[in-house]
């Protein structure tokens, strides 16, 4: 109910009252598109006139939150930035949820590698799997750094060595 109010303009995301309930349905649903629009309506509804303001003004009321909170926000804002073609900011971002949610280093570590490969920063994306691999990264998440440093070889006229 709540979702369709935002859809069809009768609530307004820029009220502070939803936040804690946008947050909580973002943590509730930790993958997939659904997190992603969450966290898009969490961000307008800040002021600001454009997504980079709006993170800085958002930046400053997840400070406000406990950890584990504080932590999906940068999460979600990590792969906000991501998808945005925002490499550093991404960085960044990656670096606060890591902070705030040291079990989240795996993450981190796998989201910092997207965001270096992605601008063609193929030595801080290996630095970031070395990094992941010293983390205990789960199997899903090292298979995709696997897949990484495949893709990266090739992008470098390398060959790709068997796993």
């Amino acid at each position: 109910m709540m979702m369709t109010g935002f859809q069809d303009g009768t609530l307004s995301p820029r009220s502070p009252r939803w936040r804690p309930r946008l947050l909580a349905m973002m943590a509730g649903n930790p993958t997939g598109a659904a997190f992603d629009d969450l966290f898009r309506l969490i961000l307008r509804g800040f002021p600001g006139a454009d997504d980079f303001a709006r993170a800085r003004a958002m930046r400053a009321w997840a400070s406000t939150l406990p950890a584990e909170e504080a932590g999906e926000v940068w999460r979600a804002e990590t792969r906000f930035w991501l998808q945005a073609s925002e490499p550093a900011l991404a960085v960044e971002a990656a670096g606060r949820m890591e902070r705030a949610r040291p079990d989240y280093r795996a993450r981190a570590c796998r989201l910092r590698t997207l965001a270096y490969a992605s601008s063609g920063d193929f030595a801080h994306a290996r630095e970031s799997i070395a990094d992941g691999r010293r983390s205990g990264l789960p199997e899903y998440e090292r298979m995709e750094l696997l897949y990484l440093e495949a893709w990266m070889d090739v992008k470098e006229g390398g060959r790709v060595q068997a796993l």
